[in-house]
């Protein structure tokens, strides 16, 4: 995998866990209704590939069985397996910011678009984007291409939304559509302004 951190001058793509925990049944982080928003990544990823932007791949390991490192739901989704020029870095808490190697390079890149794509929006999405927001890092979600696990008190699309309005106040939303260039279908306006425009704000 690339492993040479320069400034970017293309938007960059974050893929966060796009893994087989998510899609394989019985497993206890699987998702019903993950469909829609796995297509959405896959449009997204091959957008990015085909325009030549920066793509990060983040792989969450940890010690059990649960995401181990040796267990095949830990695999990446097929179909998202990263290629030799694209980034990839391994976490084992839940901010992709975790990883010593992706500080760094958020740091050193400092691409003026951010897009993340990937899973889950209450976990690893939420805790990236608050940790990037108080870094100075502009970040933009897409918000048709994650999703959440299902809670007792909500069902995977619910649960999906209430993490994307508390990601609101930290970054940018979009959909699919917007970022494939498809502008007349428009976005999802979960907020007002953009992150930049509310910090100057207050």
């Amino acid at each position: 995998m690339n492993q040479n951190y320069e400034v970017s001058d293309t938007p960059l793509l974050i893929a966060i866990e796009i893994q087989r925990e998510y899609t394989t049944k019985g497993r206890p982080y699987y998702m019903e209704e993950i469909d829609e928003s796995l297509e959405n990544c896959s449009k997204i990823l091959s957008h990015a590939r085909d325009k030549n932007w920066t793509v990060a791949h983040v792989r969450h390991e940890q010690p059990g069985n649960l995401f181990g490192q040796a267990h095949a739901a830990t695999q990446f989704v097929k179909g998202f397996e990263p290629l030799p020029r694209e980034y990839l870095f391994t976490k084992g808490n839940f901010s992709c910011y975790s990883n010593p190697g992706f500080e760094k390079f958020m740091e050193t890149s400092r691409p003026e678009q951010v897009y993340l794509i990937g899973y889950s929006s209450p976990m690893s999405c939420l805790s990236t984007i608050v940790e990037g927001y108080h870094r100075g890092h502009e970040l933009t979600f897409v918000t048709d291409a994650s999703l959440a696990r299902a809670t007792p008190n909500a069902e995977e699309k619910t649960a999906h939304m209430h993490a994307t309005h508390i990601i609101s106040g930290y970054a940018n939303l979009v959909e699919t559509s917007k970022v494939l260039g498809d502008v007349s279908r428009g976005f999802t306006p979960y907020q007002d302004m953009s992150v930049a425009e509310a910090r100057h704000a207050v």
